[in-house]
């Protein structure tokens, strides 16, 4: 074999051994890119996924928080309804409560003018008896009852009477509908005496005791 057979030959051999070798560095370059390219892409997958998940998930609290809002927002309504339904009874109280008020300074107007009514009648009592000089006492004894009832004829016999009280009572005939008055001794209110006519059959009832004088 002469030397230029053997340079020619050594010269093909290097040359596909550097076609070879560049092959083999591509396959590896091709290999290991590939490689980094499919953990790019999974991790971009996972971080995907991820983000994904998390937006879900704040979506779910959106919702959760949307509804907590429509809850606050219905208990508003209502706290206002109930307010202004309180405000509504306290408007009505405070108007009764000014209707009451007036009542009350009508009904002591009242206790008033009657006051004066029955000091005015005691006053033309006491003129009348100065006129026509003081009732006369019939012949009889006088007669004390108790506290109780009591029917003329029976109890009492029937004629006119002065009742003069032993305490302070209540003095009715026929259930308030003939007399209904105070007897005592203790102020305007209260009769110290009263006239009335006893016929057969009334109903005479006494919360303290009196005593019944007949009189002319």
């Amino acid at each position: 074999m002469t030397e230029e057979t053997r340079k020619n030959r050594w010269k093909n051999w290097n040359f596909w051994f550097k076609v070879g070798g560049g092959i083999i560095v591509a396959v590896l370059l091709y290999v290991i890119g590939h490689k980094f390219a499919s953990i790019e892409l999974e991790e971009e997958a996972m971080k995907y996924e991820d983000v994904k998940k998390r937006v879900e998930e704040k979506h779910d609290q959106l919702e959760e928080t949307q509804k907590k809002l429509d809850n606050i927002k219905n208990e508003l309504r209502e706290n206002n309804q109930e307010y202004e339904e309180t405000q509504e009874v306290i408007a009505n109280r405070n108007s009764i409560q000014d209707e009451v008020d007036k009542l009350a300074g009508q009904v002591t107007e009242k206790k008033g003018e009657v006051k004066e009514l029955k000091k005015e009648i005691k006053d033309k009592n006491k003129e009348l008896q100065s006129v026509t000089g003081e009732i006369k006492e019939a012949k009889g004894k006088p007669i004390t009852l108790s506290a109780g009832k009591f029917v003329v004829g029976e109890d009492l016999p029937a004629n006119r009477y002065k009742v003069t009280p032993n305490g302070n009572g209540n003095f009715f005939v026929n259930d308030g509908v003939d007399v209904n008055v105070i007897l005592g001794n203790d102020g305007d209110f209260y009769e110290s005496e009263y006239v009335f006519e006893a016929f057969e059959g009334d109903k005479i009832e006494l919360t303290s005791s009196a005593t019944f004088t007949p009189v002319e």
